[in-house]
């Protein structure tokens, strides 16, 4: 018979779980005695809506991207917009609201365009990075460790369409070397804030 009721209660949270209730909490349990077998032991199942705004986001980021420069420095060669887009699974128009970067060991992000002129780190290797949209005129600069707005619509996403994402800028490696032919490093990460728009 505890069994029974083990079983019973097994199924009810299994069930609630797969409906996926956005019930806060269960009012209340019912216990069932009896001999033989129990053939009244219920459980009733409710549904709740979710506001629009709570419909679920479903997108695709590049997980990795090789950027080229000379091995001395200079102009950085990314691939085009078309290659490097995110795209929204989903069917509501999301936001891609910010992007913050991680600079990775050995590396230092610069605020101002380099130049051939540029006075190398002695230890590290800069870059200067910068991204755009179709319909962005001036790049932002990715710049620091902290997040960075993106501006207005121009980083808004439609329900199945793709983000183009043009990259520019230049990097120089540090004075101890060039970088390498052979083999990329990993200079930043980007991570990008997402939601529904409006």
């Amino acid at each position: 018979m505890k069994k029974t009721r083990k079983l019973m209660g097994a199924f009810a949270l299994s069930a609630a779980l797969a409906i996926g209730c956005a019930m806060p909490a269960f009012a209340a349990a019912g216990d069932y005695d009896g001999q033989g077998s129990i053939t009244d032991a219920k459980t009733d199942v409710f549904l709740q809506g979710v506001a629009d705004s709570q419909q679920q986001i479903s997108i695709t980021v590049p997980v990795n991207l090789t950027l080229s420069a000379p091995e001395n420095g200079g102009t950085i060669t990314a691939p085009s917009a078309a290659a490097y887009t995110i795209t929204n699974r989903g069917a509501a128009l999301v936001k891609v609201s910010s992007v913050t970067p991680a600079v990775a060991a050995n590396f230092t992000l610069s605020e101002e365009a380099l130049s051939t002129s540029f006075q190398k780190d002695a230890n590290s290797a800069t870059v200067h990075l910068t991204m755009k949209t179709d319909t962005l005129s001036t790049p932002i600069v990715i710049k620091g460790e902290a997040a960075i707005t993106l501006p207005g619509t121009h980083f808004d996403i439609a329900g199945g369409d793709s983000l183009g994402i043009s990259l520019a800028g230049q990097a120089y490696p540090s004075e101890q070397g060039n970088f390498s032919v052979d083999a990329s490093v990993k200079a930043v990460a980007l991570t990008y804030t997402v939601a529904l728009a409006g």
